[in-house]
């Protein structure tokens, strides 16, 4: 495993240096091609495999597909009772969230995991935010409506602009969410050293792409308008998002509450018995006043 890793960053060192010569080239040709090559970059996808015993959870599930404009999404359900959707991030699949299946069927609660476009065992090689957004629209739609969302990294993005477009919720747990998508349009020109004159047709092309710019999709901004209670969790040792993306956020948003973890990082707070705990409460929790309430 140590010796692989060196191997794989040269790898991925080698093939920004291909990438950037040949931008860098094409650009001095046709500035709008070569930002249309740049999306074609910036939007592809990578399927990784399922670590041991994480498609365990599979063996009990109910598979079905979701056709997805030119796409099929793969998911699968559990359970029985209103429907709660297990979101993703980027490079992710529907499994790697398969640890909350069993305390939500316990519950009392339908569980429907997916792999969203481009991943896992779905159709597809390119995905943006807003394809992800819609997708957790197309799939709550295709079940007959979702009760809640607990959403990983880039998931937890998507489902709120998927609120914002008007996907009904009654709760959503976002973990380890990203903000601000400008912050990945800038580091992918300043990992390709994009020549202004092909940034530009990129970012018109990605906005083109994503029906509206990324600047639009910027989760402080929309958050004011959500209405949605919502349960942010990050980790405080989290490298990829940090958790000042979730501290601000819960700040933009009423009826939102941030509980942070120390130690789990980005991956590891998915199996956290405590953070499916604290999850499964929050989500469950209309149901259980529901079942409450005088008659």
């Amino acid at each position: 495993m140590t010796a692989a890793r060196p191997q794989k960053s040269t790898n991925v060192r080698t093939q920004v240096r291909i990438a950037r010569g040949a931008l860098r080239a094409l650009g001095v040709v046709s500035p709008p091609l070569a930002g249309r090559v740049a999306l074609h970059l910036f939007t592809q996808t990578a399927r990784r495999a399922p670590r041991e015993g994480e498609r365990d959870a599979l063996c009990r599930a109910v598979r079905f597909v979701v056709p997805f404009e030119r796409e099929r999404l793969v998911a699968w359900s559990w359970g029985r009772g209103p429907a709660v959707l297990l979101a993703h991030g980027w490079n992710g699949r529907g499994t790697q969230l398969a640890p909350f299946v069993g305390p939500l069927v316990g519950a009392g609660l339908r569980v429907i995991a997916f792999d969203n476009v481009g991943h896992g065992d779905s159709t597809g090689a390119h995905a943006t935010l807003a394809d992800f957004a819609r997708a957790i629209t197309r799939v709550a739609d295709a079940v007959g409506g979702a009760h809640a969302v607990i959403a990983h990294s880039l998931g937890g993005a998507a489902t709120a602009i998927a609120v914002h477009d008007g996907l009904a919720l009654e709760r959503a747990v976002l973990i380890a969410s990203p903000t601000d998508p400008m912050r990945w349009v800038a580091h992918f020109s300043e990992l390709l050293a994009l020549d202004p004159r092909v940034e530009a047709p990129f970012r018109d092309a990605l906005a083109e792409r994503a029906g509206r710019p990324p600047s639009a999709l910027r989760l402080e901004a929309l958050a004011p308008r959500l209405r949605v209670p919502m349960l942010a969790i990050h980790d405080t040792d989290d490298r990829e998002v940090p958790v000042a993306a979730s501290v601000a956020l819960t700040r933009a948003w009423t009826g939102s509450a941030l509980v942070t973890t120390s130690g789990l990082g980005h991956q590891r707070i998915l199996c956290d018995p405590d953070v499916i705990a604290r999850s499964v409460r929050f989500v469950a929790e209309p149901l259980s006043r529901r079942e409450g309430a005088p008659a």
